[in-house]
Protein backbone atom coordinates (compact mmCIF):
# COMPACT_ATOMS: atom_id res chain seq x y z
CA UNK A 1 0.00 0.00 0.00
CA UNK A 2 1.35 3.71 -0.73
CA UNK A 3 2.31 5.80 2.23
CA UNK A 4 2.50 9.29 1.99
CA UNK A 5 4.84 10.48 4.45
CA UNK A 6 5.03 14.06 5.43
CA UNK A 7 1.00 13.56 6.79
CA UNK A 8 0.04 14.19 10.35
CA UNK A 9 -1.88 11.18 10.07
CA UNK A 10 0.40 8.61 7.80
CA UNK A 11 0.08 5.51 9.76
CA UNK A 12 -1.07 2.60 7.29
CA UNK A 13 -2.14 0.41 9.80
CA UNK A 14 -4.19 3.41 11.53
CA UNK A 15 -6.45 4.06 8.56
CA UNK A 16 -6.77 0.21 7.81
CA UNK A 17 -8.45 0.66 11.48
CA UNK A 18 -10.57 3.25 10.88
CA UNK A 19 -11.94 0.90 7.41
CA UNK A 20 -12.31 -2.02 9.71
CA UNK A 21 -14.20 0.08 12.75
CA UNK A 22 -11.80 0.02 15.25
CA UNK A 23 -10.95 3.32 15.81
CA UNK A 24 -12.20 5.17 18.88
CA UNK A 25 -15.10 7.29 18.20
CA UNK A 26 -12.81 10.38 18.28
CA UNK A 27 -10.19 9.23 16.47
CA UNK A 28 -12.75 8.16 14.00
CA UNK A 29 -14.27 12.16 14.25
CA UNK A 30 -10.87 13.18 13.49
CA UNK A 31 -10.03 11.30 10.55
CA UNK A 32 -13.54 11.94 9.06
CA UNK A 33 -12.94 15.82 9.49
CA UNK A 34 -9.63 15.84 7.70
CA UNK A 35 -10.92 13.78 4.69
CA UNK A 36 -13.64 16.19 4.04
CA UNK A 37 -11.40 19.34 4.16
CA UNK A 38 -7.82 18.14 2.91
CA UNK A 39 -7.58 16.66 -0.87
CA UNK A 40 -4.69 14.83 -0.28
CA UNK A 41 -5.50 13.11 2.69
CA UNK A 42 -8.79 12.07 0.97
CA UNK A 43 -7.03 10.77 -1.92
CA UNK A 44 -4.52 8.77 0.35
CA UNK A 45 -7.07 7.49 2.10
CA UNK A 46 -9.21 6.66 -1.15
CA UNK A 47 -5.95 4.41 -1.77
CA UNK A 48 -5.99 3.16 1.33
CA UNK A 49 -9.39 1.51 0.71
CA UNK A 50 -9.26 0.64 -2.67
CA UNK A 51 -5.86 -1.23 -1.47
CA UNK A 52 -8.00 -2.79 1.50
CA UNK A 53 -11.17 -3.84 -0.95
CA UNK A 54 -8.64 -5.49 -3.10
CA UNK A 55 -6.86 -7.59 -0.77
CA UNK A 56 -9.72 -8.62 0.99
CA UNK A 57 -11.02 -10.09 -3.02
CA UNK A 58 -7.90 -11.87 -3.30
CA UNK A 59 -8.29 -13.11 0.36
CA UNK A 60 -5.32 -11.48 1.84
CA UNK A 61 -6.50 -9.96 5.16
CA UNK A 62 -5.87 -11.21 8.26
CA UNK A 63 -8.89 -13.91 9.82
CA UNK A 64 -9.61 -10.87 12.20
CA UNK A 65 -9.72 -8.03 9.40
CA UNK A 66 -12.80 -9.81 7.47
Amino acid sequence: MKILMNRAFTDEERAIRYFLGELSETEQTAVEERFFTDADFSDWLDEIETDLIDAYVRGELDASQN
